[in-house]
């Protein structure tokens, strides 16, 4: 208190001897956007590379490497030093508005470093990963445009092993699109929807490619939701188990000569042991 006392008196004295001019209240406005979009962007940027190291972690393989190979070699990492440099002009500009502007470093390090911790784990929590490789950035990564070792022709097991892969996408949509119509827009049933329209539109951009004709989805409205939320959890379980077993056991070796289709399906099941399986498993 004494501290702020002393300063408040310092800017008085020096106001009054007009050591002191007042800036133009513009100086303020740009400093707080630019310190602010610094902020959050780099927090943004930081959180994405910190889960990127986590994914190489606790997902190692052939389709994870190329999917981390291909978001380090593409993702615009210029954008964190830019940021940082934002941040700083920033800082600078409210200094330079209010000389006696002061901020507490040990507290903004703290809201920093929770401020990261927060966006790592709002990734996965929010589907924004299967998001960026499905619709956004690595949306080429995640259907294979940017493999170009593939054969430009399917063979008939190709062909059945994507349809049985979308059959069965198909089918979990249905089955949780059932649930939702049941019991609301619950967790994670409402979450894991949104995945598995990414994960068929991802298997749908495969047919697109190779100039094949999808059929539509013949589960929706014919699946009865079970009588419990809790039974719906294991339900979930018991489908992404399968579901795995199924890629892991069946497509994927059907497919191992077209790396393109082999990453979707690598990513399809991934989904389902490392994301999807340990949420019903919580909800249970």
């Amino acid at each position: 208190m004494q501290k702020k006392s002393v300063i408040a008196s310092k800017v008085i004295n020096q106001i009054n001897t007009k050591n002191v001019k007042i800036k133009p209240r513009w100086i303020f406005v740009l400093g707080t956007i630019l310190a602010a979009l610094g902020v959050v962007v780099s927090i943004a940027s930081a959180a994405v590379g910190l889960y990127l190291f986590q994914f190489a972690l606790l997902h190692p393989g052939r389709g994870a490497d190329r999917k981390l190979d291909y978001a380090l070699s593409t993702l615009p990492w210029y954008v964190l030093p830019l940021s940082l440099l934002s941040i700083n002009v920033g800082w600078h500009l409210l200094k330079k508005f209010d000389f006696s502007y002061q901020k507490n470093r040990l507290v903004v390090t703290v809201l920093f470093v929770l401020g990261i911790a927060l966006g790592v784990a709002m990734i996965p929590l929010t589907n924004l990963d299967d998001l960026l490789y499905t619709r956004g950035y690595f949306r080429s990564a995640h259907s294979g445009d940017v493999i170009i070792n593939s054969p430009s022709t399917l063979k008939p097991s190709v062909v059945d092993a994507l349809a049985l892969a979308l059959d069965d996408e198909y089918k979990a949509l249905a089955t949780y699109d059932a649930i939702i119509k049941k019991f609301g827009s619950v967790r994670p049933f409402s979450q894991i929807i949104k995945s598995e329209e990414m994960h068929i539109n991802s298997l749908l951009e495969l047919y697109k490619k190779y100039d094949l004709t999808a059929s539509s989805n013949p589960y929706l409205g014919t699946i009865t939701a079970p009588a419990t939320l809790s039974l719906a959890c294991s339900l979930g379980v018991e489908a992404e188990v399968a579901n795995a077993e199924l890629y892991n056991n069946k497509l994927l070796p059907q497919v191992a000569e077209y790396s393109d289709i082999t990453t979707v399906f690598n990513n399809l099941m991934n989904a389902s042991q490392s994301k999807h399986l340990p949420a019903f498993t919580r909800c249970q």
